[in-house]
């Protein structure tokens, strides 16, 4: 094992903002049960496709009492940055299963959470881009917002700095 990754591990990770381009943890709010694209990351921007990654969403939902919020996280690929699928494991063909939590209210009010996704992107094509979806039991009433990010590591070489390439979608 490199003696720098035992010590400085964070030298061999990569992280890029996954939802908005404008701010790191500037907040989206989204509708109940509508999909909430991220940016589209060009993996190949450093001349290095990075194997692995983490989307790491943050969550604040405003709950009525009792109420039930379904939060699901998924990666998604593309060959071009425009036409997505659901990612799929190449050597398998099985689709990821998404992450998902479950929030339920005990008083109305505010609560705060994480959920993220671990994805292994060894056949994954040039374009990822994490997706959110957030189901409210009182859509209308209920809302959520989130920040997220992707974190890569994986790459064959040490990140040399600089930003990926980022498309709103």
């Amino acid at each position: 094992m490199d003696s720098a990754f035992a010590h400085d591990g964070g030298k061999y990770f990569k992280p890029v903002n996954g939802m908005d381009s404008t701010l790191v943890g500037h907040s989206e709010t989204y509708a109940s049960g509508v999909d909430a694209p991220g940016l589209s990351i060009d993996r190949s921007a450093e001349n290095q496709l990075h194997n692995c990654a983490k989307f790491a969403a943050r969550f604040r939902l405003a709950l009525s009492a009792a109420a039930t919020c379904v939060i699901t996280c998924r990666v998604q690929d593309s060959a071009d940055g425009s036409s997505w699928a659901d990612y799929t494991y190449r050597a398998s063909g099985n689709v990821q299963s998404p992450a998902s939590k479950t929030v339920t209210a005990v008083g109305s009010g505010n609560y705060d959470g994480e959920i993220e996704q671990d994805t292994d992107l060894v056949g994954a094509r040039q374009y990822v881009r994490g997706v959110l979806n957030f189901t409210f039991s009182v859509p209308g009433t209920d809302t959520g917002e989130t920040s997220a990010l992707f974190i890569f590591t994986g790459g064959p070489s040490l990140p040399q700095g600089g930003p990926i390439p980022v498309t709103n979608p």
